[in-house]
């Protein structure tokens, strides 16, 4: 009887503790609905990184994908998309004008870059109804990839039966890897078509490089500060679009979209110059008022590109930058 008691009893517990641990019926449904929908062909996510601007990334399931920067205000793509073609990555100049990018760091996409398997996902907690979190290792996506970085990742699957929309969130203080809030969705076929034509269409321009260092006039806030090293590109495809481009433009989870029109104009000529500038005998780590000198005297021409000095100019949208040319690369559409 003292056995059958004591089978009994652990029976009793056998079941309520399959009872406890059974996952709910719609959980195995949505981690495959879910698993699905990051494995169709194409796959469009937006995200914010605290940050008035968002970034849209199309993947293709070639292995291609299109990483924009957009407007806050009403999503628009800007120029610096960067691409991955399946081969080779390029930077976005302006319309049918790129460069090639020796290597980029993806952005940490959950379900496309890290996670492509929710069902695989090792520390998967089933939190609340249709909610599931997960801890992943960071490191590839940090500034610094020497120092090791662990993120909590929460995904919401709710709107999945009734959107497609798969929602997740990063949602940690900023540190070595910017926190995002993620949309997901199968990209329609004019984003699928639109995508998949731009990277088969899109190939690299030569181009020159101007390699500068900045004072910023007009303030004393940044005193003695000094700026950069940041590279200027001249494509060959579009020389009337200079470019500046950040020293991180080649990863980062926000880093890699940071490009913009350069703030210094050129004139064609052998060598180039720099429309609007100056000469001056201001040593580059001078405190900020003697640039503000420089700039109220006034003065103004243009100053070649194979200047050794200290070059105050009128930068574009007003203003006035310091600046030194640290290297230059000549091309025949630009020459140094």
């Amino acid at each position: 009887m003292r056995w059958q008691l004591v089978a009994v009893f652990f029976a009793v517990v056998a079941i309520a503790g399959w009872l406890v641990f059974q996952p709910r019926e719609d959980a195995p449904s949505l981690v495959t609905a879910r698993d699905h929908l990051v494995a169709s062909d194409a796959v469009v996510a937006t995200f914010s990184a605290g940050a008035s601007e968002g970034y849209r990334f199309t993947s293709l399931r070639n292995g291609g994908w299109v990483w924009e920067r957009t407007n806050g205000s009403d999503g628009s793509p800007l120029p610096d998309a960067i691409l991955f073609t399946g081969q080779m990555y390029l930077l976005r100049i302006s319309e049918a004008c790129f460069i090639r990018l020796p290597t980029v760091k993806p952005p940490l996409i959950p379900g496309i870059t890290v996670s492509r398997k929710l069902v695989n996902q090792p520390g998967l907690h089933d939190t609340a109804g249709t909610l599931f979190a997960y801890t992943i290792e960071a490191t590839d996506f940090a500034r610094n990839a020497a120092v090791p970085v662990s993120m909590r990742v929460t995904e919401n699957l709710a709107g999945l039966a009734k959107s497609g929309t798969l929602l997740a969130t990063t949602g940690e203080p900023p540190g070595l890897v910017w926190p995002g809030d993620y949309s997901l969705s199968r990209a329609t076929p004019s984003q699928r078509q639109a995508a998949a034509d731009l990277l088969a269409s899109a190939k690299p321009s030569d181009y020159a490089e101007m390699v500068i260092r900045e004072r910023i006039v007009g303030t004393t806030i940044l005193n003695n500060a000094i700026l950069g090293p940041f590279r200027i590109v001249i494509p060959e495809a579009c020389p009337d679009h200079p470019t500046m481009l950040s020293m991180g433009v080649e990863g980062g989870q926000v880093e890699g979209l940071r490009s913009s029109p350069s703030p210094l104009r050129f004139l064609d000529g052998d060598p180039a110059r720099i429309d609007d500038a100056v000469e001056t005998l201001v040593k580059f780590r001078a405190p900020v008022d003697a640039f503000n000198a420089v700039a109220e005297a006034g003065g103004f021409g243009t100053v070649p590109v194979t200047s050794a000095s200290v070059i105050v100019a009128r930068i574009a949208g007003g203003g006035f930058l310091g600046l030194q040319i640290d290297s230059c690369s000549s091309r025949p559409w630009f020459r140094c």
